[in-house]
């Protein structure tokens, strides 16, 4: 995900509406008290839209700092010349790899659509719990399947592009049943844990829009050689579910099931 205005233009418009959605249901799980003085953490923020357009708005009288983690240098530029509130900040790092400025720092924790790229859960978790104040809260939220990753594998089986995805399988997180992760959640240390894969309908995509989200939020399609990609780009629209809307337009649709999960830190922890 190294284009900025491609995943702003194509990817966040219907996300957005997503993430407010879970902000709306699940925030008040782990809010507490209101001191005014919040520290909060977006990991995986990417160009930063989503921390200032959601997060920002849901927790405006609740913080003193918000800061953005991402690994894609790119994106934070993004974000850091975007941004104009003095309270949000944005940083290179590696949540596997936290640094002691972090430990014990924040109030609340959020991760929209990032875990799914993260192998070692057990270290992803524990450094989130590690990063919480005590009586903290998380919420997260990422791919468990999609419809694009179905298509993905179909395509990797075609004789034209199946010599560019050997290492398809390697690339992604090993997904684990709810109730496994749960437990993990807990051995953590973790307390009012929920944790669930819900199915959740996407819709009004134009094919130029599912083209700009597949280049931005799939590593796969860099693996594709230059005089295959527009092919390449096709194929993978085209499998899509589509409709023709009032306007004579053809729009297409997508089911994803998605992990939904938050919980707290133990206080005395």
């Amino acid at each position: 995900m190294e284009n900025p205005d491609l995943y702003i233009k194509h990817v966040l418009p219907q996300l957005t509406k997503y993430y407010r959605h879970l902000m709306d249901t699940y925030l008040p799980y782990i809010r507490h008290d209101t001191n005014h003085n919040k520290s909060v953490l977006d990991i995986g923020c990417g160009p930063g839209k989503t921390t200032q357009d959601v997060i920002l708005p849901y927790l405006e009288q609740d913080f003193k700092e918000v800061i953005g983690i991402d690994i894609s240098k790119t994106m934070l530029d993004y974000a850091k010349r975007t941004c104009g509130d003095d309270r949000v900040s944005f940083e290179e790092v590696d949540i596997l790899d936290v640094p002691d400025k972090f430990v014990g720092r924040f109030d609340y924790i959020f991760s929209f659509m990032t875990f799914h790229w993260i192998e070692d859960n057990r270290k992803l978790y524990s450094n989130i719990l590690k990063m919480l104040k005590p009586n903290g809260g998380f919420l997260a939220t990422y791919v468990f399947s999609s419809t694009s990753g179905r298509i993905i594998r179909e395509l990797q089986t075609n004789e034209k592009y199946a010599p560019y995805f050997t290492n398809f399988q390697k690339t992604r997180n090993a997904r684990m049943p709810e109730k496994e992760l749960t437990s993990l959640l807990e051995d953590v240390g973790f307390e009012s844990v929920f944790c669930q894969v819900k199915p959740t309908y996407f819709e009004d995509y134009t094919a130029e829009d599912l083209e700009g989200r597949f280049i931005t939020i799939s590593p796969f399609y860099e693996l594709v050689p230059n005089h295959l990609r527009k092919e390449f780009l096709a194929d993978h629209v085209d499998r899509f579910e589509s409709v023709i809307d009032a306007n004579g337009i053809k729009k297409y649709y997508f089911e994803d099931n998605l992990f939904v999960i938050h919980g707290r830190k133990i206080n005395s922890i």
